[in-house]
């Protein structure tokens, strides 16, 4: 069990953001206990540097995926997961991922394509 904010939880909200960072996405808290929020880092460019030396770069426009929020379940019912998607091209693979972990969670899980295309933020990374 987890606690958050003060209240004993019985979503391992810590081991569902490992397992999608696992799968390559990068998980960020936006102040939200029952939620995370979902993103993809644009594929590495290659590029040389001035002195022609290769360097991998990372466009600092990660891509928003989606959000999954997380509900507890009251008594004998099970959790509620909903995830929203964002960009269709992203959506089959996450969506399925998802699906996997609600289900060794014993969670009941929902899902809506919210937009064809992914959202572009621009965020500070911690560089």
């Amino acid at each position: 069990m987890a606690t958050i904010d003060g209240i004993v939880s019985r979503m391992p909200v810590e081991e569902i953001a490992k397992a999608l960072g696992n799968e390559g996405y990068d998980i960020r808290d936006l102040g939200y206990s029952n939620q995370l929020d979902i993103f993809m880092l644009q594929k590495v460019i290659n590029r040389r540097d001035l002195l022609g030396l290769l360097k991998s770069v990372i466009p600092k426009e990660p891509l928003y995926v989606g959000i999954l929020h997380l509900f507890e379940g009251h008594g004998s019912e099970p959790p509620q997961w909903f995830l929203d998607l964002y960009g269709k091209e992203y959506a089959t693979r996450l969506n399925r991922i998802v699906e996997e972990l609600s289900r060794q969670y014993g969670a009941t899980f929902h899902s809506k394509l919210e937009s064809v295309e992914p959202t572009k933020l621009k965020i500070s990374w911690g560089d």
